[in-house]
């Protein structure tokens, strides 16, 4: 990436400090950074971004995020504690539709709190996991809200 230009900045408007007019003095004058150039490589470094995150497998929907998140979340605990049961979890998780109702989220948080109630003994290991369920709830209300 260039280093972005700088365009002058017009007429020097009179110093409002001891330390600008010593500025102005030694020859300073303001510049602005060119804007547009700066915002072309944000835009730039963004794609760079998505596309390193497509190739760790990271969804750039923030709503399917949320949702890998708590889906693998639920499968590494599952492993970890094989006594606890989150077969009915998963599966939830794992068949959310595209589009995300109420309903569903829902089902999750019922399904999430019901897994806390019946592994309260593991509750400490798994206080993250409402957390991840609240997550893709707010992820499901932000893009409602945009729409």
């Amino acid at each position: 990436m260039s280093e972005p230009t700088v365009q002058d900045a017009g007429p020097v408007t009179p110093p409002t400090s001891d330390f600008q007019q010593e500025l102005i003095a030694a020859g300073a004058t303001p510049q602005f950074p060119n804007v547009e150039q700066m915002l072309a490589q944000m835009a730039a470094m963004q794609k760079q971004i998505d596309a390193l995150n497509a190739e760790r497998g990271v969804p750039a929907n923030p709503i399917e995020g949320a949702k890998q998140n708590l889906a693998d979340h639920i499968k590494a605990r599952a492993a970890q504690l094989p006594s606890i049961v989150v077969d009915e979890l998963k599966k939830a998780v794992e068949d959310l539709p595209e589009v995300i109702t109420p309903d569903h989220i829902a089902l999750v948080e019922t399904l999430v709190e019901e897994l806390l109630i019946n592994s309260s003994p593991y509750a400490h290991e798994l206080g993250y996991i409402p957390v991840l369920a609240r997550d893709l709830k707010k992820a499901v209300l932000k893009d409602k809200v945009a729409a």
